[in-house]
């Protein structure tokens, strides 16, 4: 007599299954049966389609990130680390380590040459041109992207023109959203640059203490940006002579 071991069916529903589907699409037309078989990778294709023909209209699968060819994402103060920017976290460092200087007309030493702790002393109702290149001659040495904000370290009023393109339109923008008492200018696009400018004038008092924080992507490799702040001051805090008694 033989003994007749039986096992526990765990094959068989997948293959009545497969059966069962097998047998639904031969009664379903060619298209339907594609249409099913591939539904993720053909609503993939669309967003990536749509993505690259228009930016705005895309469809994000990916958690939220703040990174655009068109413009910086945030206005927030401080780095990109910690605003999901899409960057990375860590950066470069500050701006010198990408070789990168920041410069206002009328002084041709760079921000990053004030001494530790001392400020840019500016002139009020006096119009500047602040500039963004390079300290070294090389093609290539090229940027894509910058974030030029600006805020008043006591809080009090500071106009949202007080740094504007002026005629660089076709390479910088006003960055809006910034909320009150900030200005902030930013790209246009993703191209190639080693040189921008753009136009500075401060018009809300005879003097002020600003905050210039300036991040500049230099590719959308991670971490292949960069994070200065800069203190500007803007006329002289005047002291009053003391009286004859």
């Amino acid at each position: 007599m033989t003994n007749s071991i039986h096992l526990p069916l765990l094959g068989r529903p997948r293959q009545i299954n497969n059966n069962n589907n097998n047998n639904n699409n031969k009664h379903q037309p060619a298209v339907v049966v594609a249409l099913r078989q591939h539904f993720l990778l053909i609503v993939s294709t669309i967003f990536i389609l749509a993505s690259n023909l228009n930016p705005k209209l895309s469809i994000n699968l990916l958690p939220t990130v703040h990174a655009y060819s068109t413009g910086a994402g945030h206005c927030q103060s401080g780095p990109l680390t910690g605003k999901f920017s899409g960057h990375g976290e860590s950066g470069g460092g500050p701006l010198s380590n990408g070789s990168l200087q920041v410069k206002f007309s009328g002084d041709n030493s760079p921000l990053q040459a004030l001494p530790l702790g001392s400020a840019k002393v500016l002139n009020p109702n006096q119009p500047y041109t602040v500039t963004l290149n390079f300290n070294v001659n090389d093609a290539n040495f090229v940027f894509k992207g910058f974030l030029f904000r600006l805020s008043d370290r006591n809080g009090n009023t500071l106009s949202f023109q007080t740094m504007t393109p002026g005629t660089n339109t076709a390479a910088v923008q006003s960055k809006f959203g910034c909320g009150s008492n900030v200005s902030a200018v930013t790209h246009t696009g993703s191209s190639s640059k080693q040189r921008i400018s753009f136009d500075f004038e401060y018009t809300d008092s005879s003097y002020a203490e600003l905050l210039l924080e300036v991040t500049v992507v230099k590719s959308r490799s991670s971490d292949n940006w960069f994070y200065s702040a800069f203190d500007l001051q803007v006329g002289t805090l005047s002291t009053p002579t003391p009286s004859e008694s």
